[in-house]
């Protein structure tokens, strides 16, 4: 029962999504406003004026724009970096080259004046950008004290800006590597190192929700296989000698716990994403949960920890919840039962725990009407309630008819046919009931 790996290298996943972060970002819009300043102190916005755009680290010329009715241009996208020229001219105005413009720069005002309608040839504004220019007209546009905050504010946020885009670069190089080295570290079965690694990687961005979920999700894997191999090696020793092995295994498995549910927290916190993207997040919390839940059977399977018995039901409600196939929902459930079943506590504690594992019991047949392990765990869980609760007949009767079942369906092989017959032989001995025919349908899906 959920043996297997559940470990799903989602590289793209994690490539695509930390990436994207910069690549979406290389683009910052630019906007400004045109005003013409008449030889009798009057300001106008100018309608029509061509506003072209120059970078001035090369030749390259860039799409222009014209300004509307008010007087207003932008451009939808400038790489950060290079400084840009804007060079204006238009019907009635004099041509103007304004320098020093960053990607980004919003709602500044250019004021032109009175002219000839003259525009600019990209040769003298080629002149401009190797600072062999004779123009004057820019050099009298004087930025204004609210346009020098302006460009001082525009700036400081351009900075911020590249400091993130450093950060973000530096993190997404540390993510990847994490992923090949922890990866490799998990196939060649080095827990210790793979654990290591894939901290390295949340450690980077242990919020961010494109690598955290699935890095966290190595993480908790890893931690399981540990401590598993840890119980493996002790397995058939003394108590003594197991007991210290068994501590450092319950250790690993509750750090495998508090990994996946770190994932999950920032899963559920996720902002709303397309299609693509969000099915990839529905796949690493899937995967999630179906380590989850291993983790919890291999819990109680090695007695490294039977009294988190209660804990596991909402991780598995949870589980059963995405889970598309009906024998694995069944599965699930007869591993909680078993759970709840082998749980630990005080009297009333157990009574309660071996109450709801019959309700996960009777929940798997209903996925799965003729699953035998669920049908041997109810007959036997029944049974030990009925004693439990002063030898309640009713309740012996009830699992009897389950055991019972189980022995009609189960092969001979099956591990448990021998303890099954033999209390079902004690039923009928002891307690003179005969076995009654059960009925178990399956649920519609």
């Amino acid at each position: 029962m959920f043996r297997k790996n559940y470990l799903t290298l989602l590289f793209t996943i994690v490539l695509f999504s930390v990436g994207a972060s910069v690549a979406l970002a290389q683009a910052y819009p630019v906007s400004g406003r045109v005003m013409l300043k008449k030889a009798d102190g009057e300001t106008v916005p100018v309608e029509g004026a061509l506003v072209e755009v120059f970078r001035d680290d090369s030749k390259i010329k860039l799409p222009s724009d014209k300004t509307d009715k008010k007087g207003y241009f932008s451009f939808a996208g400038l790489q950060p970096g290079p400084k840009y020229i804007l060079s204006i001219s238009g019907q009635g105005i004099a041509p103007l080259v304004y320098p020093n413009v960053p990607a980004g720069a919003r709602d500044f005002v250019i004021t032109v004046s009175e002219g000839d309608g003259r525009r600019f040839t990209p040769e003298e504004v080629k002149n401009v950008l190797t600072g062999a220019t004779t123009i004057t007209p820019a050099a009298a546009n004087t930025p204004t004290e609210d346009e020098k905050k302006a460009q001082a504010e525009r700036e400081k946020q351009l900075a911020e800006y590249n400091a993130k885009k450093t950060k973000t670069e530096q993190s997404n190089a540390i993510i990847n590597a994490s992923i090949k080295d922890g990866d490799k570290a998990f196939k060649e079965r080095n827990w210790t190192l793979a654990i290591a690694k894939f901290d390295e990687g949340i450690n980077a961005a242990p919020d961010y929700v494109g690598s955290a979920p699935i890095l966290l999700n190595y993480k908790g894997a890893a931690l399981k296989q540990r401590a598993f191999e840890t119980y493996k090696k002790v397995e058939k020793a003394s108590y003594e000698v197991r007991a210290p092995e068994l501590a450092k295994a319950r250790v690993d498995f509750l750090a495998a716990m508090d990994a996946f549910d770190r994932g999950l927290v920032i899963l559920k916190s996720a902002p709303g994403a397309d299609a693509a993207v969000q099915k990839n997040y529905d796949q690493t919390k899937y995967d999630i949960y179906s380590n989850y839940i291993e983790v919890y059977r291999l819990t109680s399977k090695t007695g490294a920890d039977r009294k988190k018995g209660t804990e596991a039901i909402s991780i598995f409600e949870q589980y059963v919840a995405i889970e598309p196939d009906p024998s694995k929902k069944a599965e699930a459930q007869t591993v909680l039962g078993d759970i709840l079943r082998e749980a630990d506590g005080t009297d009333s504690e157990v009574f309660g725990f071996r109450t709801k594992s019959v309700e996960a019991y009777k929940k798997a047949l209903e996925f799965s009407p003729s699953d035998p392990e669920a049908l041997a765990g109810l007959g036997l869980t029944l049974y030990d309630l009925g004693v439990r609760n002063n030898n309640n007949k009713d309740q012996m009767q009830e699992g009897l008819n389950y055991m019972q079942k189980f022995i009609e369906s189960a092969p001979a092989t099956h591990p448990l046919k021998n303890d099954v017959a033999s209390v079902i032989q004690y039923l009928k001995d002891q307690e003179k009931l005969t076995p009654q025919k059960v009925t178990t349908t399956k649920k519609k899906q």
